[in-house]
């Protein structure tokens, strides 16, 4: 979260739709770097049920082996077999389902991290653009045709000056007034 609240405490003198594009690339980077293991955890939640029903399938083998040398009347030679089978599907199952436990407690925990990030993101953004002193335009009072130009319908709030990136202009507040940012 550091360096999101970095990339915006550089980005203060810029105008907002750039602090906030800078803003959300640093947490795109900060998620993807809280989220660089997840992918593991899934692949070892899929692989460990495989792995043990591939233990139960070789034990199975075994017991027919053992059956088709010693035939049905010896139960110890069978034994060792069915054993194998069972002790690798419950390895199996162990491991998946711990790993899953694991893998969905990181990920709320990166859920939570993320959600803390985003709103401590806004409110930074927030804040430096309500400290930022706002200038009035510096071009002729001509230079935009926008039909919403506040200049031609003036309305008492500020806006930005669509031809210039960082300037504003400055409008004369009536009584009834309504700020946008």
């Amino acid at each position: 979260m550091g360096r999101v609240l970095a990339t915006g405490l550089e980005s203060r003198e810029l105008p907002r739709h750039i602090m906030k594009e800078n803003v959300e690339e640093a947490g795109r980077h900060a998620v993807h770097e809280l989220e660089r293991y997840l992918p593991a955890l899934g692949t070892i939640v899929t692989i460990a049920p495989m792995m043990g029903l591939l233990g139960t399938v070789l034990g199975m083998i075994g017991v027919f082996s053992a059956i088709n040398v010693a035939g049905v009347g010896n139960p110890q030679q069978m034994a060792g077999g069915i054993s194998e089978a069972l002790i690798t599907t419950v390895a199996g199952l162990l491991i998946a389902i711990i790993t899953l436990v694991f893998e969905r407690y990181f990920k709320a925990k990166v859920d939570g991290y993320v959600a803390t990030m985003e709103r401590e993101a806004m409110r930074l953004i927030e804040i430096a653009n309500s400290n930022r002193k706002r200038r009035p335009c510096r071009r002729p009072q001509g230079h935009c045709k926008v039909a919403q130009h506040p200049r031609a319908q003036p309305s008492g709030q500020l806006r930005p000056c669509p031809g210039a990136e960082v300037s504003w202009h400055e409008i004369p507040q009536p009584s009834a007034q309504r700020k946008y940012g």
